[in-house]
């Protein structure tokens, strides 16, 4: 049996031959977008977003599987992310009415743009490059066991945290029996109850990719991780907590795509298309769900369906553009340009509040000042477009270059996680935890993203390692 040094090597003929078209293809993409352009200026906005849509579709389908090494990609689901809250206002202000002002949301959407094309241009500059797939990273079944084990106790501590933050509070009973609403503003005075749900899901890709990556048999192993994370998943979704929810069924989707590089295209995207509508739709809902029940829900959309259901202006979809809205119509929360201010204090703003004084993001002054003291008080955050943060930053220019080089930067890291990366677990679980957040990233500022990833994501990361040590040192003096 080869060991896992052995196994963790870059074999030097393990390239997969896709640089050169997957180089054509981005090419190929950024000539569309500026005919695109150019459909814009000579026909209606309705044909320009329809036919960014339908360029959009046919690139994504083709990247992927130019790409021959899963379909689940760090800089490819930052994209899809950013073109959907980029352009759904857009193309819904051209299908239907809504409540934006028509000149504003075309102004917004021209600066959007600057910022997909230069992400576009960022992936074509890393493109033209064979990627080097290293093999897998198999493990000997001990060290699998040991690394269960840790993720088992992070998973543990994770849920007795959420647990005791809602007895401590509220209560069980009194949470469970507040509604959707009622659970927001409960979940804000429950301290650690959501955070405590990250530490879980980071111990459980620990466990995920122990179980996978283990040389040894080990039916029973995997019947007891699946019915720990259906017990998981159900808990979740009891709490009515979406975010983790999300992170974890798109971590194990992209984990197992990175290692087994099995999951077919249609499949991924399906389960994209399906998972994207029902968050999208849920939000709308989800109100009426907890106080009516999903049978009076649907007896309400079946009674109610119409073409101002295309408006998705006033939706969560639509709230990171409302931040670019509010800008461009003189609701700013600066009178000039930030010059990278917002950017440099991520340093300062990771630090815990006792700290720093209580530094606040762009994403807190924002709702602080165009948002009412009620909305805030049940836990109402806007968020923060990263669009609107660089516009605000630096200008349409600004926009263009920030996002050209955060297009290199992931299609760089991406193409190290699905080559060499694949070659340690602790990489593996690295990228489980960074493709959700790619997706996070559009309705936070830099700031926000950076804090919340270091100590929901990070931190039990580093836990799970320091458990595993300790137990490898343990195991090596007996």
């Amino acid at each position: 049996m080869k060991s896992a040094k052995q196994n963790n090597r870059v074999r030097p003929d393990r390239l997969v031959r896709c640089g050169k078209d997957e180089f054509i293809l981005n090419l190929v993409h950024m000539i569309a977008i500026f005919l695109i352009l150019i459909i814009g200026l000579l026909t209606t906005p309705a044909m320009q977003f329809i036919s960014l849509f339908t360029v959009f579709g046919i690139y994504l389908i083709s990247a992927i599987s130019v790409r021959a090494s899963g379909p689940i990609h760090l800089d490819i689901v930052f994209l899809f992310f950013l073109f959907i809250y980029s352009f759904s206002v857009p193309l819904s202000a051209s299908l239907s009415e809504n409540s934006f002002d028509k000149e504003v949301i075309w102004k917004a959407a021209e600066i959007c743009l600057l910022g997909y094309t230069g992400f576009s241009f960022g992936m074509l500059l890393d493109s033209g490059q064979h990627r080097r797939i290293a093999e897998v990273g198999r493990i000997d079944e001990k060290s699998a066991k040991l690394m269960r084990k840790s993720g088992m106790w992070i998973f543990v501590i994770g849920v007795f945290a959420s647990i005791a933050a809602i007895v401590l509070t509220s209560g069980i009973s009194a949470y469970l029996s507040a509604g959707y609403a009622g659970r927001a503003l409960l979940k804000r005075d429950a301290g650690p109850v959501e955070l405590g749900l990250y530490f879980s899901i980071v111990g459980l890709f620990a466990v995920f990719a122990s179980t996978i990556l283990s040389d040894g048999k080990q039916r029973v192993s995997k019947a007891f991780v699946t019915l720990v994370f259906l017990v998981f998943f159900f808990y979740i979704s009891f709490l009515g907590i979406r975010r983790p929810l999300f992170l974890l069924g798109v971590g194990l989707l992209s984990g197992y795509s990175l290692i087994r590089h099995r999951p077919k295209l249609g499949i991924a995207l399906s389960i994209g298309v399906i998972s994207f509508v029902f968050l999208t739709t849920f939000a709308q809902y989800r109100q009426l769900i907890s106080s009516a029940g999903v049978e009076e829900t649907i007896v309400f959309i079946q009674d109610n369906a119409s073409l101002e259901w295309l408006d998705v202006s006033n939706t969560e979809l639509g709230a990171p553009f409302r931040t670019l809205t509010d800008h461009i119509q003189g609701q700013s929360i600066n009178d000039g340009l930030l010059f990278g201010s917002s950017y440099v204090q991520t340093f300062l703003y990771v630090l815990p509040s006792r700290i720093t004084g209580g530094l606040e993001s762009l994403s807190v002054e924002y709702t602080n000042r165009f948002f009412s003291s009620d909305f805030i008080a049940i836990g109402g955050n806007m968020g923060l477009f990263p669009v609107t943060e660089a516009y605000l930053n630096f200008g349409r220019t600004g926009v263009l270059f920030l996002f050209g080089i955060i297009g290199f930067c992931l299609a760089r890291t991406n193409r190290w996680f699905h080559g060499v990366g694949r070659g340690k677990i602790q990489y593996i679980v690295v990228y489980m935890t960074l493709v959700p957040w790619a997706a996070f990233f559009m309705r936070l500022d830099m700031a926000s993203v950076s804090k919340g990833f270091l100590y929901s994501q990070i931190v039990p990361f580093i836990l799970v390692l320091l458990f595993f040590q300790l137990y490898r040192q343990i195991r090596n003096v007996s």
